[in-house]
């Protein structure tokens, strides 16, 4: 049992740093989107798959990665990111990752949270399974809906249907009618094709027709239902996350949009096309169980659309928009890359044999208040250990004011709270100050710590002689 609540523990920790990393970045990519309004349609679903990429990207899937990328650099190379503040890059990391601001002691507590653990796991397991039966409904209804559908009709129904398909490239067999008076979609995952109502084939007029079913092939190409099936698949892992279904709506805004700059590219005019999509609209016809239909509902997004598909002249692509994309990929790189530690070698013979190892001052700092690391709990249930250096930097008066993990043994890279309880313990200490020319100067120092079990184990045992020596 304790082991299954270490987990969830450090399971539920981990998904919420990454739901704090992507929330920093989200919220410019919202502010870029703001700002990206009139871009064309395609740069605004870039611009949300990136979104929904960070949110299924966490930092801990690429850590081990970049930390392997950056040791393989060559020295010149690597030292380029030691050339900022550590304080700013140790700052920057707390910012990413709030838990570099906790100790490892108090991080180890969260199993002592066992109930609101097992309430909280419970509560996202019944979230999951009701979000993933939804889809399975839904896909039920598409296909019963597809079932239902035919490829024939009346002859008056083929003639339209003919009429309506002349001069265009959608394949006559991929457009099935049915009775069903849903809006018109795509249905079918891998071999999708276009159901379309015959109530629409009965109110539009052929060029309408036309335009509603150039649309749908749109969505057909661009397998619209396998997406949206995607997308649930995302929200049944963080339907907790507000910030999810926004993006979702925007990306399914933006396919609308797509699709809608597909038809007028394929010479249909904007006022045949406007009056088909706002005719469509007026026949309140059910929406399909998937997001894959000409769709839109009333509301802001309609009035949107019918406003781009009137005036295309005003949504063309421009710099800005290129820098906005360039933009939210920085955002998704830096969120996932700049955390990684610095790997940056020193002398390890030095440092078994001292301490501190002190670099370029004449007089070196000398510690005053020697802070032990604290063991995580977490680290030593699993049986980990090994050795991590840490760089401190050291002001005038010989306080610590920043503290980054310069280096740590292969053993530590899969046990992360190991280096965060070596910069706990090592923001602690306290120096002499290091002096040149015989007056104190800042200077920074390595400070190694070693966690081993079985000297753990020693110091618990002297703590318990002494304390029965005091008691006796």
């Amino acid at each position: 049992m304790t082991s299954v609540i270490s987990f969830l523990s450090d399971a539920w920790l981990a998904v919420a740093v990454h739901l704090w990393q992507t929330t920093l970045v989200l919220i410019p990519i919202l502010l870029l989107a703001r700002w990206a309004r009139r871009a064309p349609a395609g740069v605004l679903h870039a611009l949300w798959s990136i979104a929904l990429i960070k949110l299924l990207l966490p930092a801990a899937a690429v850590s081990a990665g970049a930390r392997w990328i950056v040791s393989r650099l060559p020295d010149s190379v690597a030292g380029v990111g030691s050339m900022a503040s550590p304080v700013t890059l140790e700052t920057f990391r707390v910012l990413l990752d709030p838990t570099r601001a906790v100790s490892a002691g108090d991080l180890g507590r969260w199993s002592l949270l066992t109930p609101g653990l097992l309430l909280l796991t419970a509560l996202w397991g019944a979230g999951m399974v009701i979000v993933m039966m939804r889809l399975g409904r839904d896909l039920a209804t598409m296909r019963g809906a597809a079932t239902g559908a035919t490829i024939g009709g009346t002859e008056w129904e083929r003639t339209e249907l003919a009429a309506a398909l002349d001069e265009t490239d959608i394949p006559r067999p991929r457009v099935m009618l049915t009775d069903e008076p849903t809006v018109p979609h795509v249905a079918g995952l891998l071999r999708p094709h276009i159901v379309v109502p015959r109530v629409l084939v009965r109110e539009l007029s052929t060029g309408e027709l036309r335009a509603v079913l150039l649309h749908e092939e749109s969505h057909r190409r661009r397998f619209e239902p396998l997406r949206g099936v995607f997308q649930r698949i995302c929200a049944a892992m963080f339907f907790f996350y507000p910030l999810l279904w926004v993006v979702m709506r925007r990306l399914q805004q933006a396919a609308e949009l797509i699709c809608d700059a597909a038809v007028l590219r394929s010479g249909v005019s904007a006022r045949t096309y406007g009056r088909a999509l706002a005719r469509t609209v007026s026949l309140g016809l059910v929406p399909a169980a998937l997001p894959s239909g000409i769709g839109g509902g009333a509301g802001p997004h309609l009035r949107h659309r019918l406003e781009r598909i009137s005036q295309t002249g005003r949504f063309h692509l421009m710099r800005r928009h290129g820098f906005v994309l360039a933009a939210a990929v920085a955002l998704v790189i830096s969120g996932l890359l700049l955390p990684a530690p610095s790997t940056q070698a020193s002398d390890e013979g030095a440092e078994e044999a001292r301490a501190l190892e002190f670099v370029e001052f004449d007089t070196p700092p000398e510690a005053v208040k020697a802070v032990p690391a604290e063991y995580p709990e977490i680290a030593r249930k699993a049986g980990a250990g090994g050795r991590v250096w840490i760089r401190v930097t050291i002001d005038e008066e010989g306080l610590v004011t920043g503290a980054i993990v310069e280096k740590v043994d292969a053993e530590v890279e899969e046990h992360p709270e190991l280096g965060e309880a070596a910069l706990v313990a090592g923001r602690q200490w306290m120096f002499k100050p290091a002096r040149a020319n015989d007056k104190p100067v800042k200077c920074q120092i390595i400070i190694p710590f070693k966690f081993s079990l079985d000297d753990d184990a020693k110091a618990n045992e002297k703590k318990r002689e002494r304390k029965k020596e005091k008691d006796s």
